[in-house]
């Protein structure tokens, strides 16, 4: 840089903080060189700089700049001076032309520093040093020193070091002279918009002034609704997010226009940007500080966020970026304060019981090798000591604790809480309580009121479909996983659990032993964003073999603790497996039919009948007893023959049963 190569302390060959002897002595020993028309050099030419030519013109002009308090504080903030042992240590190192090692010393007490007493020189020297650096980033850090220091209560030392005390301090109007100063040392050597790149962490007003080098027209309009709503803003806060979302709506379009003409990285787009997504967040905190003031309740939170939200979408700053989180999560832990409450308490309970547990367990360990229970004189009554345990805690206490905190306001605070560990941990938690107090009814109730609360989802569900592996038909035969597809519209982007529950045709859980969460079939996470249509859960079966009985089914699904959606599909066999069923059947009957005797029950009349012909009988004759054998055999003949008929008949018209089957098996299509 021209100013700091040629800058006329360095020409004079004396620091900036030189006392008016040490300059009058610089000047007798310059004169007295030039007498006998030797060049006179200097220890502060530093080897990092540029070799300068010495010369009578521009020593006296250099001797007069640094005497006139109108430039000398400009000069001195493009130059070094020696306040402290930093600086001299440095200083020495940059004599022998070690500038890294310079900067090592300088940034030690300069980077992530604030501006104090003892370093508000080492801030001015190494921005100098900085500023004649090579890389853009050395340029950008020296520029961001040098406004530093301008900007801090510390200047004025600064000031009063090189200029007296009598020179009247503008802080601005300083940065402003340094900015013009810095912006015609560029522009020479650098494209518009590397300069403009150069100065992007300056602050906001020095941002502004830079702006309005380069404004342009979406750039003004932008500044403009900042304002305007700024001003609405101040008018009514009650108001503000209704200001903030029509600063968006107003903005939009105009930031992406900005952003096409002069790019993402662009400066100016940047510090608009930012600028637009400070005022949406102020309005963000205006409304919400004003809103709980009048009507003490939560719902401001979610406004505020969403304002905040919007924010952190716009700025494109890291500062203005951090901030916006910063604020989103305060309002998420503000928002979540029941739940951290709860989860404290709950934690506190279980503490207190478990010490309780501890504490008679020890004493228990004790008695048992005492020297009366080892020789059966005394026995420890275990039933006694588990109910000392289990009242170790006046649960009645807690359960009126429990009811004033977890009231059905709460829950549903605590339901619909995005912050999912510490919901998880709540419901262990509460849980464990059901599970250990002896005054269950009021834990249970409060279990089920939270469970009936409806969670707020990420997504709208459209439609659904049961899926099966290759989308075969549900039949039996082709049945291997059994899922769900859930068509959607997102609303938002967020991780969503879903517990999913396979319920059987008698009603029960299908579970698996080893991977089965508590109540569940099981359990998926899925991310949702604004490209997710459609949620394909997880098929429930094996790869080996239908597992589905024949029968209703019904998929359930849960989102903490809440059944969002269901969906019914029923197993049946396929007609193939089905005509085999009935082929087998069938054919069983055929077989059947050939061991079936027809007129079987007139047979055995007729037999039984023959059987007391052919017994004895008084008075009646050998011919009459022949007669009536023979009549007797005609009939069991004649039903013999029926009988054999009949079978045929029916043989015949089950084999054409079966024939029929095999013909409807060959041409199902499944």
């Amino acid at each position: 840089m021209k100013i700091i190569q040629e800058n006329p302390f360095r020409i004079v060959g004396v620091l900036s903080n030189a006392t008016a002897k040490d300059i009058q002595s610089r000047k007798n020993k310059i004169i007295a060189y030039a007498k006998v028309g030797k060049q006179i050099s200097s220890d502060f030419d530093f080897p990092s700089l540029l070799t300068i030519e010495r010369d009578q013109s521009n020593i006296e002009k250099s001797f007069s700049a640094i005497q006139q308090s109108n430039e000398i504080l400009v000069n001195s903030l493009f130059w070094f001076l020696n306040t402290n042992s930093f600086d001299e240590a440095a200083i020495s190192y940059l004599q022998k032309g070690d500038k890294d090692k310079a900067i090592e010393i300088w940034e030690k007490v300069t980077l992530d520093k604030a501006v104090s007493l003892k370093n508000f020189s080492c801030f001015n020297n190494i921005g100098t040093l900085k500023l004649i650096g090579i890389r853009k980033n050395d340029i950008k850090e020296g520029i961001e020193a040098k406004l530093k220091l301008i900007e801090s209560t510390h200047f004025k030392n600064f000031v009063k070091l090189v200029a007296g005390e009598a020179f009247i301090i503008d802080h601005e109007k300083q940065c402003e002279i340094v900015l013009d100063i810095l912006l015609n040392e560029f522009k020479s050597k650098f494209p518009i918009a590397e300069v403009i790149e150069l100065f992007e962490h300056c602050n906001e007003k020095s941002q502004k002034y830079l702006a309005d080098k380069f404004a342009e027209e979406p750039l003004q309009n932008i500044e403009a609704a900042i304002e305007n709503t700024k001003q609405k803003r101040n008018r009514s806060k009650i108001d503000a997010d209704k200001f903030g979302k029509q600063l968006h709506n107003e903005t939009n379009e105009l930031l992406e226009q900005l952003k096409s003409i002069l790019g993402s990285e662009n400066l100016k787009f940047k510090m608009v940007a930012d600028n637009v997504a400070k005022e949406i967040m102020q309005c963000g905190i205006d409304y919400f500080n004003e809103s709980r003031e009048k009507h003490n309740d939560d719902a401001c939170i979610e406004v505020a966020m969403q304002l905040n939200k919007t924010a952190e979408s716009i700025a494109v700053g890291k500062l203005t970026k951090d901030r916006a989180k910063d604020h989103l999560k305060t309002l998420e832990e503000m928002k979540d304060q029941v739940l951290s409450e709860t989860i404290v308490f709950l934690r506190s309970i279980k503490k207190l019981y478990l010490d309780n547990e501890k504490n008679i367990r020890d004493e228990v360990a004790k008695l048992e090798q005492s020297v009366d229970v080892l020789l059966g004189r005394k026995t420890i009554n275990y039933w006694t000591i588990e109910e000392m345990i289990s009242n170790s805690i006046q649960w009645d206490k807690v359960d009126e604790m429990m009811i004033d905190l977890l009231s059905d306001s709460n829950l549903e605070k605590i339901k619909h809480s995005k912050n999912e560990e510490q919901k998880k941990e709540f419901l262990e938690l509460v849980n464990w309580l059901k599970t250990t107090s002896t005054k269950k009814s009021k834990i249970t109730s409060i279990i089920n009121n939270y469970k009936k609360i409806p969670p707020k989802l990420p997504f709208k569900i459209v439609s659904s479909v049961v899926t099966n592996t290759d989308d075969k038909p549900l039949y039996t035969k082709f049945l291997r996983f059994i899922g769900l597809s859930i068509v959607v519209q997102a609303l938002e982007e967020k991780k969503v659990v879903f517990c999913v529950k396979y319920i059987k045709p008698d009603g029960k859980l299908s579970q698996n032993k080893n991977t089965s969460p508590d109540g569940y079939s099981y359990t998926e996470t899925v991310q949702i964003n604004s490209l997710t249509s459609k949620i394909n859960l997880l098929g429930w079966g094996s790869d080996k073999k239908s597992t589905f009985d024949l029968g209703k089914h019904r998929i359930e699904v849960y989102v903490d603790e809440f059944m969002i959606h269901s969906k019914e599909f029923t197993v049946d066999l396929a007609p193939s497996e089905r005509l085999e069923k009935e082929l087998i059947s069938a054919e069983q009957k055929l077989r059947e039919l050939n061991d079936t005797e027809f007129l079987s029950s007139e047979l055995r009349t007729a037999r039984n009948e023959m059987k007391k012909i052919k017994e004895w009988q008084f008075l009646r004759s050998q011919s009459d007893r022949e007669l009536q054998i023979e009549n007797k055999q005609k009939q069991i003949d004649i039903l013999l023959i029926r009988s054999e008929s009949e079978k045929v008949s029916q043989l015949a018209k089950q084999q054409t049963i079966i024939t029929e089957l095999k013909s409807q098996i060959k041409k199902a299509k499944y």
